[in-house]
């Protein structure tokens, strides 16, 4: 998808940009964009972005990193099992 041919250049940059501050997050900023939410580092660069769901007895991401060029996807069966596999896997790219 961020390669352009889905929506074309002008569309796929207006898509996985940042657009409104959320809240802070670490040492950048939390931000919603079109669909996505984006977690910024201090200098404002993309550190990463999602989308995430909850539904009763399920929960799942779906979180890429641009600079590493790393996409992962998790799937869980209850409302609260997801966001611990997702953490540890966050923290695990972070040391890359």
């Amino acid at each position: 998808m961020s390669d352009g041919r889905l929506l074309g250049p002008a569309l796929t940059a207006e898509l996985l940009s940042p657009k409104a501050r959320y809240s802070k997050r670490c040492a950048g900023k939390h931000l919603k964009g079109f669909g996505f939410e984006f977690e910024t580092d201090a200098d404002v660069t993309v550190r990463c972005y999602w989308k995430e769901g909850v539904n009763v007895g399920v929960s799942g991401m779906l979180r890429h990193y641009p600079m590493k060029d790393i996409t992962f996807a998790v799937l869980a069966v209850g409302e609260q099992a997801a966001w611990g596999p997702i953490k540890a896997i966050d923290e695990a790219i972070g040391n890359i």
